[in-house]
């Protein structure tokens, strides 16, 4: 006969429960808990307490999570021991199992047409700071907007990664193309108008920066995107 598991032990356990659902498409409170059935209350506080176990989570979208770092956990030992863990938790794993066929391959499909949207969002930002006049105010909003650019480029590189891991040459090379849409000049003379205007000047080139949104590159981003990952 087994000894009941410790409140410790089931604490543990649910967080890397929740932890792995979040990674396979389960990443909504809700989604959470017609999964498992737990109160939305506990559903909240285990994703919340994920940083205790060094399990690195973030909101990148109202109402979404994700995974960003497993720290000293394994993703692999949760998924090997899916069954076990949701018998010691009473959850019913053959409900989740059925949801958990959803393909990772898709989740990270809808991860870089997010940063697609994302990309599309901070272009008009931009678009709209490039406008304005130099004060206090824009510098501060341009450095916001500059660490923004820089977290959705570290997600196109992770992604970057996934696809050529994956052997999907195709799609590596559709994210770099994404990263090459929205580069632009603006960015750099308004984080540092000064160097800007000194490296203008080296250069013998007019320091003035016309950013348009590239809304229309983007557009046909997201249609050869479409198109890859149907025909795949």
């Amino acid at each position: 006969m087994t000894d009941k598991p410790s409140k410790t032990h089931t604490s543990f356990l649910r967080r890397l429960l929740v932890a792995y659902l979040i990674d396979v498409g389960h990443n909504t409170v809700p989604r959470i808990i017609e999964a498992t059935g737990m109160p939305r209350r506990t559903a909240q506080d285990t994703i919340k307490a994920l940083d205790e176990i060094e399990v690195r989570v973030e909101q990148y979208s109202r109402g979404e999570y994700r995974i960003v770092n497993w720290g000293a956990t394994s993703r692999n030992w949760i998924k090997n021991n899916f069954t076990h863990v949701c018998s010691v938790l009473s959850y019913p794993c053959e409900h989740i199992c059925e949801r958990n066929s959803m393909s990772y391959e898709q989740i990270i499909h809808d991860q870089a047409l997010y940063c697609a949207n994302v990309s599309l969002e901070l272009a008009k930002e931009l678009a709209v700071l490039n406008r304005q006049e130099n004060s206090a105010e824009r510098a501060k909003k341009v450095k916001r907007l500059k660490s923004k650019l820089e977290a959705n480029e570290v997600r196109k590189g992770s992604l970057r990664y996934i696809y050529k891991a994956a052997g999907r040459e195709d799609l590596e090379d559709l994210m770099g193309g994404l990263t090459v849409i929205t580069i632009n000049d603006a960015i750099t003379a308004l984080a540092d108008p000064e160097g800007w205007e000194k490296t203008c000047k080296f250069l013998n080139q007019s320091p003035e920066v016309d950013y348009c949104v590239p809304e229309n590159a983007l557009r046909e981003w997201r249609l050869r995107f479409m198109a890859a990952i149907q025909t795949s």
